[in-house]
């Protein structure tokens, strides 16, 4: 199996929380309205009530009320600098961002990205800031900058929350939520579901609209359903998996998941399979052959931090790329600290023998088969629940 299979695993719906009804999704740095991954913040169909930008000026302007104060801070804990937002969970219509960044809005109701601006200016309504006052948005585009935003869990408020998944059909993943049973803090059985074969399908086709690499499943999500459903599994699983590990190396080999994939040689190494049909059975006979019961027993083999903490490492190779992410699963904190100073203030490793190289241990690779577990739980929550 790919020893890295989680690229661009940051708009989970796993969160960084400020005050109880607000909460944070994961930061992203990424700019592209086609990359669900790290192209943008926020879910479709779910209120954007706050925002936080590194390394610029920026304010909101909440719904059916005016602009908020400029703030300048990346901390969801600072409630007066920190971030831009309501501490009640206002929904936000429009956001402005300084330092001549291009950034953009995705409006929830209407269910599609206003044009990209680069300007600060609240007096131009149409290029000095990005959305139309009036009308709330659910996610958040801005190039060169890492940025987050939070939801408020309190529907009271009218931004929605993550398991509710309130908002119109035409806005992507709205209308496919369906009341099921499933809780977004919840695990995740990787043997049964609670959705009928119609709810199921409904779900997938609905969410191929903004993540692209469900078109190949969209016609086929009965199918999906029968084959899993026969054979024990879950078929959310099977789904979950294949957007967590990019749908690589896709329809070539009819292998979605990347089973038998090593890094760098993904080529050479990839499992075939003749038909969708039969990569979709080698997946769940990958799960039933390997005996695992939950979500973390198969990332702890499934995914692989690598042997060096390079820094700052790379998506591909592992290393300090990806620690801010995966810190809060180590129970060990002394290793954390440990690991912390080498990506942040320890000496250069580009590459084993080449400056201050310090080796992952089973804590490391631990935390981070804990954040691909709850990642991958999170794009199942984002489309089933």
């Amino acid at each position: 199996m790919k020893s890295f299979g989680l690229l661009f695993l940051l708009l989970s719906v796993f969160v960084m929380t400020s005050k109880a009804d607000n909460k944070w999704y994961d930061p992203v740095t990424g700019f592209s309205q086609s990359n669900s991954y790290d192209g943008y913040a926020g879910v479709y169909g779910v209120s954007v009530t706050g925002l936080m930008v590194q390394g610029s000026r920026y304010r909101v302007h909440i719904y059916k009320g005016g602009w908020l104060d400029e703030v300048d801070g990346f901390d969801p804990k600072d409630h007066n600098r920190g971030y831009a937002g309501t501490r009640n969970g206002d929904p936000i219509d429009a956001i402005a961002v300084s330092g001549n960044v291009r950034y953009a809005v995705h409006l929830k109701n209407e269910g599609y990205w206003l044009p990209i601006v680069s300007d600060y200016n609240l007096g131009n309504e149409d290029t000095g800031f990005a959305g139309w006052i009036g009308h709330p948005i659910d996610a958040v585009m801005i190039e060169g900058r890492k940025y987050a935003t939070a939801y408020h869990v309190d529907g009271n408020s009218g931004s929605g929350s993550g398991s509710s998944g309130s908002g119109s059909s035409g806005n992507g993943n709205s209308g496919n939520k369906q009341a099921v049973g499933c809780n977004v803090k919840d695990d995740m059985s990787l043997f049964k579901t609670n959705l009928t074969k119609q709810q199921f399908i409904n779900a997938v086709q609905n969410s191929a609209s903004y993540y692209s690499g469900l078109y190949n499943f969209s016609n086929r999500a009965g199918t999906i359903y029968d084959i899993s459903v026969n054979n024990g599994i879950n078929p959310e699983l099977v789904v979950a998996r294949a957007i967590a590990e990019g749908f690589a190396p896709g329809s070539s080999h009819n292998n979605y998941w990347g089973l038998n994939c090593l890094n760098g040689q993904e080529s050479y190494t990839c499992a075939y399979y003749s038909s969708f049909e039969e990569g979709v059975k080698g997946f769940i006979n990958n799960i039933i052959s390997n005996g695992y019961q939950t979500p973390a027993d198969m990332m702890k083999r499934y995914v692989y931090i690598g042997d060096y903490w390079f820094n700052p490492g790379t998506w591909g190779a592992g290393g300090c790329i990806y620690f801010d992410y995966i810190e809060k699963y180590y129970t060990n904190k002394s290793r954390a600290s440990t690991v912390r100073n080498v990506c942040k203030n320890g000496g250069y490793c580009e590459y084993p023998g080449y400056g201050n190289c310090v080796r992952t241990n089973e804590e490391d690779q631990l935390a981070y088969s804990k954040y691909a577990s709850q990642t991958m739980i999170g794009y199942r929550n984002d489309i089933f629940c």
